[in-house]
């Protein structure tokens, strides 16, 4: 666990060297955080209630949703793709270490930074613009909340780690990367609650990933998700299923992977 930790204290360390990019970042998903926010405020100046939503429901989905991609969506995962083009990842296999589960542990430590931020954004933007938000007294939600945020959690870091593992066969990875981020974030719920779409649509994309990112733990706390067991085994088949697919992308491409000078 120490040799983990160890590369944990590094990149904690590249944070600092690095923190203008962290920022310039942040600052991003700022961005688009009010432009999402301020875009739902205008279209309920016209409308109460937009399909099962109050304008202080989608105030709270969009809040909750903001917190909860920042712990999903985040992610260190794509250093593996550079480590594959430039060689470092040769440095990595010679290490007594599993390239996998130091990657994970990274990710992890990523996620809890950025969620740290997302925390501190969204208390300042309550303080001053105080919305009006739906706070959930049921910790059951919270209980259910997190068994989801796990599962989408290893959803998201199998998928990425599987788009890195591309630069076993190609230099392209960033095409792949804006792909994958602007399909989930509209099918993840990152512009509108799912549920808004209609029904054939909305359980067709049920059957797929993305729903579990954060979509239904940012419903759940509303306490409104039916099905919930079937739900969970359909989350748990896709995280069984992400992992199948990573692990066997890694081995295939640690076959073929070849590089000299190092």
């Amino acid at each position: 666990m120490k040799k983990y930790l160890s590369l944990i204290k590094v990149h904690l360390h590249n944070y600092f060297v690095y923190r203008v990019n962290f920022l310039i970042l942040r600052f991003r998903g700022l961005i688009s955080f009010f432009i999402v926010y301020f875009l739902w405020q205008s279209v309920y100046t016209y409308k109460s209630t937009i399909g099962s939503y109050s304008l202080g429901m989608m105030m709270t989905y969009i809040f909750v949703s903001k917190i909860l991609s920042e712990i999903v969506a985040s992610t260190s995962v794509d250093t593996l793709g550079a480590m594959i083009l430039n060689g470092d990842l040769i440095n990595y296999m010679l290490k007594p270490l599993s390239v996998f589960k130091a990657l994970f542990f990274i990710d992890i430590f990523d996620k809890v930074i950025n969620f740290s931020f997302a925390m501190l954004e969204v208390g300042l933007f309550i303080l001053i613009f105080h919305p009006n938000l739906f706070l959930q007294m049921d910790f059951n939600a919270y209980f259910l909340i997190l068994v989801f945020l796990v599962g989408g959690v290893l959803i998201s870091f199998f998928i990425y780690f599987m788009i890195s593992c591309a630069g076993f066969w190609t230099n392209q990875i960033w095409a792949l990367r804006f792909a994958y981020i602007t399909v989930s974030t509209l099918f993840a719920g990152g512009l509108f609650p799912l549920d808004l779409l209609p029904q054939p649509i909305y359980k067709l994309i049920l059957l797929t990933p993305f729903p579990y990112l954060y979509f239904l733990p940012a419903r759940i706390y509303f306490g409104k998700v039916q099905d919930i067991k079937i739900l969970f085994l359909i989350m748990f088949f896709w995280v069984g299923v992400m992992f199948w697919l990573a692990y066997k992308v890694w081995r295939r491409g640690l076959k073929s992977y070849v590089y000299y000078g190092r």
